[in-house]
């Protein structure tokens, strides 16, 4: 592996963990705010004695909690924040570093996190327009990686 080849999977890596991490993270924000509209919308229902209503908003205000509490995005976009941390102290001293240390502390990372597909095709076109190549390497991408894209 050459030092670009090394140089570009670090990019990549950190690309694609910073695509995950925002997405949890505007997961969790979303999460957060219907919860609190729904629990908000529930007690004012309550408060003017519309039981349907009532029971209705305090439904979705604990299907909010109980994915917020099983998904716990919040944890899911910190451990990727963390992680692509690891990526950037590399590519932050690749100047004094040669090319077997860079590989050595590339091999040496241990991440743990699984990424879809859906971001990896995005993060690599990030890579990819980053080193100002041409547009005949990106990936075309499809309409659900141009959603998860906009939203990452």
């Amino acid at each position: 592996m050459t030092r670009f080849d090394t140089l570009f999977c670090l990019r990549y890596a950190e690309r694609v963990l910073e695509r995950y991490s925002r997405f949890w993270d505007r997961a969790d924000k979303t999460i957060r705010f219907f919860s609190l509209l729904s629990g908000s919308a529930s007690f004012a229902a309550l408060m003017t004695q519309n039981k349907a209503l009532s029971l209705a908003l305090g439904i979705s205000f604990a299907v909010f909690q109980a994915l917020e509490f099983s998904l716990s995005p919040s944890t899911i976009a910190a451990h990727a924040k963390s992680n692509t941390k690891l990526y950037s102290d590399i590519l932050s001293r690749q100047d004094g570093l040669s090319d077997q240390e860079m590989k050595k502390a590339y091999n040496q990372i241990d991440d743990d996190i699984v990424v879809p597909e859906s971001f990896r095709k995005a993060a690599y076109n990030d890579v990819v327009l980053e080193k100002g190549s041409s547009d005949v390497n990106l990936y075309k991408l499809s309409a659900w990686h141009q959603i998860i894209s906009t939203i990452s």
